[in-house]
């Protein structure tokens, strides 16, 4: 885990309709503890028919739990291209 943020960065490269993209942190790698934790960070961008990128940044003091994983919830899209990745804060 770690206390210094950090941001994650989302590259839609092809869908066929909506989806919501979250990252989610967890003191447990196990689905409940996520579930329970909720999104870390969620992206603005839904529209995944069409090519999109979008960095998302928390503040330089967050805490982030020691697992990460990712999410896509599929909403109008039924197929859905894309890169995900997270980058933990540092102290300076």
């Amino acid at each position: 885990s770690s206390a210094f943020g950090g941001f994650g960065v989302l590259h839609v490269l092809a869908g066929d309709g909506t989806a919501t993209f979250t990252i989610e942190a967890s003191a447990v790698n196990d689905d409940a503890s996520f579930d329970a934790a909720g999104a870390l960070l969620t992206f603005a961008g839904t529209a995944a028919a069409t090519p999109f990128a979008e960095i998302k940044a928390l503040g330089k003091t967050a805490a982030v739990a020691r697992y990460l994983r990712w999410q896509v919830t599929l909403g109008t899209a039924t197929t859905v291209t894309f890169v995900m990745g997270f980058v933990r804060g540092k102290l300076a």
